[in-house]
């Protein structure tokens, strides 16, 4: 059984060897939206993984990473959200890359000027938790990683 454990991701947020981005990523997504830090880690290990032709490291992946993992294109997977991302919100990924989630985050987000954090340049983390409160009210589940 995989649980929510939020003392491992706090101390993950508080260790200074993580980038500040992802410890803003922990803090304002992980954290909030209780993601499985097992389910994390194993869909993190799949998504690290991706360009080999073993699916051993996809074992015990959720769907959506798997589908990430196996029928996306990956070398045309979207640069701007982070790796961390992909593992804690494959649902949310592949939503996205939809012409629905297309067509959704553009109406509600717009063009978002000033989007790119300059330390990392992916998104910024607070465009990254809009995407998933827009998948959230628009596809009515509960997110696959989180307990």
């Amino acid at each position: 059984m995989f649980l929510f454990d939020k003392t491992t991701w706090k101390k993950a947020q508080e260790d200074y060897s993580n980038s500040a981005y992802l410890r803003e990523g922990i803090a304002k997504l992980m954290i909030p939206y209780r993601i499985d830090i097992k389910k994390y880690n194993v869909n993190f290990d799949c998504f690290k993984n991706r360009y080999s032709y073993s699916h051993k490291y996809c074992q015990g992946s959720t769907f959506s990473m798997i589908h990430l993992a196996e029928d996306i294109d990956l070398w045309n997977l979207p640069l701007g959200y982070p790796d961390w991302f992909y593992a804690a919100f494959p649902d949310v990924v592949c939503w996205l890359l939809t012409k629905e989630g297309m067509d959704v985050a553009e109406q509600q987000l717009g063009t978002i000027d000033d989007a790119e954090d300059p330390n990392s340049g992916k998104l910024k983390v607070d465009i990254l938790k809009a995407m998933v409160e827009l998948y959230l009210i628009v596809k009515t589940k509960k997110l696959e990683v989180s307990n």
